[in-house]
């Protein structure tokens, strides 16, 4: 077992489960305490190396920064919480929704050509310790001979938000899970999804979160440390890029993914940054069962139905799309399904565009995600069928990144955006489709 020492005291909040915040149940203080030990969900400060590290740290320390992170509205069901003894209070209840993609821009943070984290030390010192590479290894997905190529793939970041995960320290020659959140500004490592691997402080694997039941956190709340701001970060389709804050300039940065800063370049122009942590959204669910049209205004609108599974495959660039404009040959439709989020589709007409992906085969579809949207006032998702005809429909309005769980099989995704009144021209970075199989 990890030997983690719990800090200056406990705070009982909500409990992340699938993305979403559950409630705390209530009940008498000698069952809390009981299950205290299995519930705990650790605070780990950005500059601890934790117990039980891999290695020393390999995480580089960012400049200061005198530009403040955007953050969402606060979620004012669930209050700011500080550490006190004495029993574990009920978390109040909330509703708050945080799932967020790992390729949403403004996730994550660097300072501009300069790693966070120094992987090549990182696998250097894991494979001159065998036992802690294959402990390593197993975590993150491969084995322990090709540890330092797995390591190179990621990409040297710096939380924005406050993130859960489950964390492991090195104990008794294996790797021992903990749930804990990390503090914004931590440095991490991360792969091709955006999905945080490496806690560089510690030189710890990481994976997703594992849903806790009546969860309680242990350790000393940061100064900003608040229950109803903390992410779960989900995998997005791969990406070749990331798009970044800079974390001296607030600016957006180009940061090739598995790149350690050499390769940084400014965002083309227009490109915009998303708060970390998204607005919570109660949003009703559209009815999947038929075509159904729901209308819903938020830079990212994301309608998450318990029901709906999550995707567990990106088909995107498994299928070919078309367009019904196209500017010119540098924003071709195929540039919206390239991986790239420093490039866009383009379209000319005025009144409504559209685009069409067609993917290989009929799918459950679970997640279609637009970002980098500009140009347009709104615009209607469907999922069709091999013959064009709609399985589901939803119309949003047009924020630089929507996201909507149609929970359908179809085989293909049709897009019609609505120009923007005065705009010389409209598109979007990248289409995501997320299917379930």
């Amino acid at each position: 077992m990890p030997k983690w020492a719990p800090i200056a005291g406990v705070v009982a909040v909500v409990a992340l489960i699938g993305g979403a915040f559950a409630l705390l149940g209530g009940g008498d203080d000698d069952s809390t305490d009981q299950a205290g030990a299995r519930n705990e969900v650790f605070l780990e400060a950005a500059a601890e190396p934790g117990p039980d590290p891999f290695t020393p740290s390999v995480a580089t320390p960012p400049p200061p920064s005198t530009v403040p992170v955007p953050t969402a509205p606060p979620n004012t069901a669930a209050p700011r919480t500080t550490a006190r003894p004495g029993p574990r209070p009920t978390a109040p209840p909330s509703t708050a929704i945080r799932s967020v993609a790992g390729n949403r821009p403004g996730l994550f943070g660097v300072a501009r050509s300069q790693p966070s984290c120094d992987g090549a030390r990182l696998a250097s010192q894991l494979v001159a310790d065998p036992a802690k590479a294959a402990a390593f290894a197993t975590i993150v997905g491969t084995t322990a001979d090709q540890l330092a190529a797995r390591i190179d793939t990621f990409t040297p970041l710096i939380l924005q938000a406050d993130t859960r995960v489950t964390n492991h320290g090195f104990d008794d020659g294996s790797a021992a899970p903990r749930q804990s959140v990390l503090e914004a500004g931590t440095a991490v490592l991360v792969d091709a999804t955006g999905v945080p691997r490496v806690r560089c402080s510690g030189g710890t694997p990481l994976s997703e979160p594992a849903a806790v039941a009546g969860a309680t956190f242990s350790g000393a709340p940061w100064p900003r440390f608040d229950p109803a701001a903390i992410s779960v970060v989900s995998p997005s389709q791969p990406v070749t890029a990331f798009v970044v804050r800079e974390v001296t300039t607030g600016q957006p940065i180009i940061r090739p993914a598995g790149t350690d800063g050499a390769a940084d370049a400014p965002a083309p122009p227009n490109t915009r940054l998303e708060p970390p942590i998204p607005p919570a959204t109660t949003e009703p669910t559209p009815t999947t069962s038929t075509t159904s049209t729901t209308v819903a205004s938020a830079s990212t609108t994301g309608i998450d139905d318990a029901n709906i599974p999550q995707p567990n495959a990106f088909v995107t660039r498994d299928g070919e799309v078309s367009a019904s404009s196209e500017t010119d040959a540098a924003s071709v439709a195929a540039r919206a399904i390239d991986g790239d989020p420093g490039t866009s589709w383009f379209g000319d007409s005025s009144g409504s565009l559209q685009f069409t992906w067609t993917g290989r085969q009929d799918d459950l579809v679970t997640r279609v995600r637009i970002t980098g949207g500009t140009g347009f006032t709104r615009v209607k998702v469907e999922v069709v069928d091999e013959l064009g005809d709609p399985d589901f429909e939803q119309t949003v309005d047009i924020g630089s990144d929507i996201v909507v769980r149609p929970g359908v099989e179809g085989r293909g995704i049709r897009l019609t955006f609505t120009q923007a009144p005065g705009a010389d021209r409209a598109g979007f970075a990248e289409l995501e489709v997320g299917v379930t199989r």
